[in-house]
């Protein structure tokens, strides 16, 4: 009776958490908020169990710490973004004969604020656990005004995701569990940026130029010649006035993963060790534009988005009232190398080159039960972003390395835990250095910020 009422629980919860909006900061763009609990210790103990439903995301294996019948874990965090560029002499190469600044301002606040709220149900027997969490576990919003030097590169960038992760514990000798779970998760995205009408006219009308002067025998230098004046002569009125509009790009998938994980308790002492698949989306959707002149055509469009796989080490002992915690979390973001864009139409593909490095974050955490009821918590971790280099860092998100500060507090009501935490990340600086894919667009300038996560959760056994 008592798991056919949690899980009809879990299911109406569901209907609720797709409603709310998700897409937020991480390092990349990966979201680790799906425990308030180990938020207050800056996940520094998610390798070796949270000690709630919330380890359903962390380690599977942390079921064996769980009280035997059913534990939910219900949470929500609010993420506070301050994220703004200052322009450094952006210019626009377009013509070439004539470079000059690109007109508009630096974008306002490109950072969204979101709410991410997760779920998270285990149920205990004996040896064996069986669970499931409805989370999101990656999400990126930036979002700037209409007249920033950077539109070219991007407006406006989303992406969202939703994991549901059914998962199963089995605890082999006293101080041995493993863990293993199931991945499905669905992606949806949305990437505007503006486009130069003036220059899209005249790419198309040089390249349809060109080959018409080689077939009529032209040589390739005087084609070329014969080429840019036909391309001006066609183009001239679109070039000289400015002309701007608009790409819109939207689609969604659904990817399947795993995740697996070992909890080796030694009493005092805890070991965790976690791994999480790579997931790819076979991304199909639209492409629309508007404002372009009748240039270029609404098609259908499609991509493919690497999600990429981690692994974590982590270490707990306890002392008493006292504990402490480290962990290691490595992130294999190099496998999100670019964006290719294919278009039904004839128009050609579209490449946003990405080029990411692996990435690593260190997280050093404790607590203290001051009371048999109260426990305090606090962390520090240290997050490196996979972009280090300034010319392969984008608008669409100008991430980098970050350091994060976090307080946290449970207080036990007897079988029911609340569950409080603040995190600061002091941001690094961002340069940004940047061209556009047909190398006409430069973007220049550097971005600060800062980010302030709130989270409320409560914790259940029953």
């Amino acid at each position: 009776m008592r798991v056919s009422s949690s899980w009809c629980t879990l299911v109406a919860l569901l209907g609720t958490f797709t409603m709310v909006s998700t897409p937020v900061w991480g390092a990349g763009f990966a979201l680790q908020e799906q425990s308030v609990s180990s938020l207050g210790r800056a996940f520094s103990n998610g390798s070796v169990g949270t000690g709630d439903a919330s380890t359903v995301f962390f380690n599977p294996a942390g079921f064996a710490d769980l009280e035997d019948g059913s534990n939910l874990n219900i949470g929500i965090n609010q993420i506070l973004v301050t994220f703004e560029f200052e322009n450094d002499g952006s210019t626009n190469n377009f013509p070439p004969s004539a470079p000059s600044p690109i007109a508009g301002g630096d974008g306002g606040n490109a950072g969204q604020d979101a709410t991410v709220p997760y779920v998270h149900y285990v149920y205990k027997m004996g040896d064996m656990g069986f669970g499931v969490g409805i989370y999101s576990p990656y999400g990126l919003s930036t979002k700037y005004k209409d007249d920033f030097v950077g539109r070219f590169h991007g407006l406006e960038s989303g992406i969202t995701t939703i994991n549901i992760n059914p998962s199963f514990s089995y605890t082999i000798t006293p101080e041995f569990t493993v863990g293993v779970g199931l991945n499905v998760q669905t992606l949806s995205a949305i990437l505007t940026k503006a486009v130069d009408v003036g220059a899209a006219c005249y790419a198309g009308a040089y390249e349809q130029a060109f080959i018409q002067a080689r077939q009529a025998g032209q040589d390739e230098t005087a084609a070329a010649t014969t080429a840019a004046t036909a391309a001006q002569n066609n183009c001239g009125t679109l070039i000289n006035a400015k002309a701007e509009g608009t790409a819109e790009v939207t689609g969604d998938s659904t990817g399947y993963g795993f995740n697996i994980g070992f909890l080796y308790d030694l009493g005092e002492t805890k070991i965790g060790l976690t791994y999480r698949s790579g997931i790819e989306h076979n991304i199909d959707g639209k492409a629309k534009y508007k404002d372009v002149a009748n240039l270029i055509e609404d098609t259908d469009a499609k991509t493919s988005v690497s999600i990429p796989a981690t692994a974590s080490l982590g270490v707990a002992h306890e002392f008493g009232d006292a504990g402490v915690s480290f962990d290691i979390l490595y992130t294999q973001w190099s496998v999100l190398d670019e964006l290719k864009f294919e278009f039904d139409s004839d128009q050609d593909d579209s490449i946003e080159k990405f080029e990411w490095e692996n990435a690593m974050k260190y997280s050093l955490g404790g607590h203290y039960r001051v009371m048999p009821e109260l426990d305090l918590r606090f962390g520090l971790a240290l997050d490196q972003s996979p972009i280090q280099e300034t010319e392969k860092r984008g608008v669409r998100l100008p991430d980098t390395d970050r350091t994060w500060m976090t307080l946290g507090s449970g207080y036990d009501l007897g079988g029911v835990e609340i569950n409080f935490a603040y995190a600061y990340l002091a941001l690094g600086d961002a340069k940004v250095e940047r061209l556009t894919e047909g190398e006409d667009k430069l973007v220049k300038g550097e971005y600060e910020g800062s980010i302030h996560i709130v989270g409320l959760d409560v914790a259940a056994n029953f």
